[in-house]
């Protein structure tokens, strides 16, 4: 009997510990949901200089709350602009490079 007592204070603190640390992440959770400011993805198109490069135009608009790696950004503009290679862009020609701002 004593057992089981035992047992059954330990279940009800348990929950008891589990309701708490909800409740208390939940207000954690919900508070940073009405700081949140959503992001909308745009394009830009851009002309290239001389002396420009892929890498140091996408270094501008890069957002690495958005992608993984710059590389992954880099391999998007490519595929956007239909670019076998990376390191072949002419001045003259105009680009399309994507990037992240807040939602107004």
């Amino acid at each position: 009997m004593v057992r089981r007592q035992k047992l059954s204070i330990v279940l009800v603190v348990a929950f008891i510990v589990f309701i708490i640390l909800f409740s208390h992440y939940s207000s954690i959770s919900a508070a940073q949901d009405e700081n949140y400011v959503p992001k909308c993805k745009y394009y830009k198109v851009l002309t290239v200089h001389a002396g420009d490069n892929l890498t140091g135009i996408a270094s501008k608009y890069y957002d690495s709350d958005e992608y993984d790696k710059f590389e992954a950004y880099i391999s998007e503009i490519c595929s956007i602009n239909k670019l076998s290679d990376a390191n072949v862009i002419k001045a003259g020609e105009n680009i399309i490079v994507p990037y992240y701002a807040d939602y107004h």
